[in-house]
């Protein structure tokens, strides 16, 4: 995100879409490591409950953050997210 100079703060405006690193994987490689990390550890302490809040934070990141961001971007960057977003999965 430094290098093509964007902000990384949630609370600035996005000035470009990231197509490098893990960002030509996935649109929301963040989200994606959070949950990755939260659900290893999960399963490293043999947790159930930490399992099933694994799974209701996917639902909350897929179905409240990724589609904010999702109709923000598209409304800031138009037929070139679109075009990112029909190229890139949403997870992998």
């Amino acid at each position: 995100m430094k290098e093509i100079n964007t902000d990384i703060h949630y609370n600035k405006p996005t000035t470009k879409i990231i197509v490098k690193g893990s960002f030509r994987f996935t649109r929301n490689p963040l989200f994606l490591s959070l949950l990755l990390a939260f659900g290893s550890i999960a399963i490293f302490i043999n947790s159930v409950w930490l399992l099933a809040l694994l799974v209701l934070l996917f639902i909350i990141f897929n179905f409240v953050f990724v589609v904010r961001e999702e109709r923000y971007l598209e409304e800031c960057f138009g037929e070139e997210y679109i075009q990112y977003k029909n190229k890139v999965r949403r997870w992998i």
